[in-house]
Formats: C-alpha cells, structure tokens, sequence
C-alpha cells in the first residue's frame, strides 16, 4: 500500500504482474521439472527397453537353443527310427530271401532238392526266389524221370542179364553136344580106317 500509495488499481495491476511472473516461473519450473522428469523417464525407458531387449534376446537365445536342441532331438529320432525301419525292411526283403536261397542252394549241392522256398513280395529278390523254386521243381521232376527211367534200365538190364544166362546156357549145352558129336565122328572115322585097314589085309590074304 505504501509503495503504490494506497492505489488500488495499481495494486491490483502489481498484484496481477506478480501473480503472472510467479505463474510464468510455476511454468518455467514445471516445464523444467517435465523436460527433466520426460528426460529421467526417457533414460528409464531406454535402460529398461535395453535390459528388456537383452532379456528378450537372451530368452529368444534359450529358445533357439532349446529349438535346436529339440529339432536335433527329433532328427535324431526320426532318423533311428528310419534306420531301424530301414533295416528291418532290407532283413525283410534282402536278407532272410538271400539267406533262403543260400541255404536252398547248400541244399542242392547235397543232392537234395526237397526245400522249401516261398517268394515273399514282388519285387526282384523275390522273382529270383521264384525263378530259383521253379528250377527247384523242374530239377525234381528231372530226377523223378530220371530215376523212372533209371528203374526201367534196370530192369531191362535185369532182363537182358536173364537172356544172356539162358543163351549162354543154350551154347554150352550145344557146345557140348557139338562136342559129343565130334568125339563120335572121330570114332566113326577111325573105325572106318580100320574097316578099310582089314579089308586091304583080307584083300591081300586072299591074293
């Protein structure tokens, strides 16, 4: 009141000023205390989406890893499962008909042809399983003709045997009577000699 002298409008005006001033302060200083607060919370912001980044890159690196490790695990298991698969498989079609006609083969060079071969599938192994049986059969059908036609040879030799005893039998018997006849005919002939011998000497008895 002293400073304006008791004017009220110039204390208002004063007032209004002062107000406006300290207002204008309040601005500065809550625009300072945002710009510093926004600049705290922007530092804040940045360390917290560095530590989140790092986290996250460290969880997506775990993830990755647990993904590898998982999918390695699944190969894994996918490619046993194919080699066992894959090994029955060949046991199946590979091995056991290879080792079928091994034996079958073992067999034949015995001499014996009474084996068992049945063709498992239609693939090659297989055909040539079946073309070895067919060769199989055919072989035992040859040695059933063979040994058929082995008892007739027999037999028929059993016969000619039989003939030729008979026929030997027949030529000693006739080479003993040709024999006889022989010794006969000596004996005729030399009692002939004698009768032609007696009748020169009466011949000459009687001259």
């Amino acid at each position: 009141l002293e400073l304006h002298d008791g004017d009220s409008d110039r204390i208002r005006g004063a007032v209004a000023k002062h107000d406006a001033a300290q207002s204008a302060r309040l601005i500065e200083n809550v625009a300072r205390l945002a710009s510093e607060m926004e600049r705290r919370a922007m530092d804040r912001i940045d360390v917290d989406a560095e530590a989140l980044h790092l986290a996250q890159r460290t969880l997506a690196e775990d993830l990755a890893g647990e993904l590898r490790r998982s999918s390695l695990w699944l190969l894994g298991g996918a490619f046993t499962i194919l080699l066992l698969l894959l090994v029955f498989g060949l046991h199946r079609l590979v091995v056991r008909p290879v080792l079928d006609l091994q034996r079958a083969a073992s067999a034949v060079a015995e001499g014996r042809l009474d084996v068992p071969l049945t063709p498992r599938g239609h693939d090659e192994v297989a055909r040539l399983v079946s073309a070895f049986a067919t060769m199989l059969a055919q072989l035992r059908a040859s040695q059933a003709e063979v040994q058929s036609k082995q008892a007739a040879l027999d037999d028929a030799n059993a016969r000619l045997e039989s003939k030729v005893v008979a026929k030997t039998a027949q030529l000693q018997q006739a080479l003993q009577e040709l024999r006889s006849a022989q010794r006969e005919l000596v004996l005729a002939e030399r009692m002939a000699s004698v009768g032609t011998l007696a009748g020169g000497i009466a011949h000459e008895f009687n001259n």
